[in-house]
């Protein structure tokens, strides 16, 4: 990936960890918490461009899973880019399982 601290499989678990905590402990909805995670990890995007393909792949999947898909995230969806050419083998293959995932899911 882009920096040798963090990985495409930690990028992922981000949103995925902070949509269960603000459901779970501040009962908040789940199109509440996929638009808070979102806007949360903005910040991070210029640094690290694989948390912003991350979160955008891993709360479109938790939104069309809970039967909802906002505008938003269909137009960053629409503008990310591919970034297979970051990531090692195992981050790839995870990458790849995602893209399938949300293909399915579309």
């Amino acid at each position: 990936m882009e920096t040798a601290d963090l990985s495409y499989l930690e990028y992922r678990t981000w949103p995925i960890e902070g949509c269960q905590k603000t459901i779970h402990t501040l009962e908040w909805t789940h199109f509440a918490a996929v638009s808070f995670e979102l806007d949360d990890s903005i910040s991070a995007w210029a640094r690290h461009p694989g948390v912003c393909v991350a979160n955008v792949i891993i709360l479109c999947i938790i939104s069309i899973r809970e039967g909802f898909l906002p505008d938003y995230l269909q137009r960053l969806l629409r503008e990310i880019r591919d970034i297979s050419d970051l990531l090692d083998d195992e981050e790839r293959a995870w990458y790849k399982d995602d893209l399938r995932t949300l293909e399915i899911l579309m």
